[in-house]
């Protein structure tokens, strides 16, 4: 029976859709690969929803360059969508053979969470560019990001916009059948980023933060690995965001079943963390 310890990331997937804007993304994804010595296989995926609203008779878009309203063309949006498919291809690919990376390349057509969640398959890893957007003034995580965390069922990577500079991997440490897992696949990372790992123990009373971190420190010698094990307590999620956020270069690591990444919390994570951000399955 395969343990925590024996987890290995050897399939990454990179999502991307229109709305994908920076390439340092994808280095972030290849290089990752690349460390790890895993498939990069890039995931293009065309939004449906565009396309039937752009066969609606009623629709119209306006030309930013004259200022004019005009048709909102299918073939036109299909066009583009074709050409996006191909850059992100290219751009895959010549990622892919800098590194001499075993990578493919798919195309779907559809809503991004349902396309990513179809392709995952045996994948270990996703990764995500996280597109922030403004909705009634508030900054929060792009929609797409949030459809493909709540409908995977594999551990997916949020990064900010830019390369990935992962120095210091946080892990929150609860009392959840996934915990162990997500420190496993923190160490991998943080082993694949030559970072360092802290444990953050999130426990409400003494006897149990005692046995937890007990138990971090286990794993931790289980897999050779060196790192710190620190009691946080029972922190909110605004603390523990703050708490990540004084750590330069970090990536924060949580269980998609616990405290701050369980149900409509996983929302309020991805707006809040200023940092690249892993959910681990």
């Amino acid at each position: 029976m395969t343990g925590p310890a024996d987890i290995v990331i050897r399939r990454i997937i990179f999502a991307l859709d229109a709305a994908t804007e920076s390439p340092d993304s994808l280095e972030a994804a290849a290089e990752l690969a690349e460390r790890l010595h895993a498939e990069l296989v890039g995931l293009f995926v065309e939004d449906a929803n565009l396309l039937r609203s752009a066969a609606l008779p009623f629709v119209r878009e306006i030309n930013l360059a004259s200022g004019q309203w005009q048709a909102f063309e299918p073939a036109a949006i299909e066009r583009d969508m074709r050409a996006r498919a191909a850059r992100a291809r290219q751009l895959v690919e010549a990622a892919a053979r800098r590194r001499h990376l075993g990578f493919s390349f798919l195309v779907a057509r559809g809503e991004i969470g349902r396309e990513v969640a179809a392709a995952a398959g045996e994948t270990d890893l996703i990764v995500l560019e996280g597109l922030t957007e403004i909705l009634r003034g508030r900054v929060r995580m792009g929609s797409g990001t949030r459809a493909v965390a709540r409908q995977t069922a594999r551990t997916v990577m949020v990064l900010r916009r830019g390369a990935l500079d992962a120095r210091n991997f946080l892990v929150a440490y609860e009392d959840t059948p996934e915990a162990d897992r997500a420190l496993v696949i923190a160490a991998r990372l943080a082993a694949a980023n030559r970072a360092t790992i802290a444990v953050l123990v999130i426990a409400a009373d003494s006897p149990k933060a005692d046995e937890l971190r007990l138990r971090a420190t286990k794993v931790l010698e289980r897999l050779g690995v060196e790192g710190t094990v620190e009691i946080l307590g029972e922190p909110s999620l605004i603390d523990l965001c703050g708490f990540a956020r004084r750590i330069q270069h970090a990536v924060l690591v949580v269980g998609a079943n616990g405290t701050f990444a369980k149900g409509d919390a996983a929302d309020r994570l991805m707006d809040r963390i200023s940092c690249p951000l892993v959910l681990v399955r």
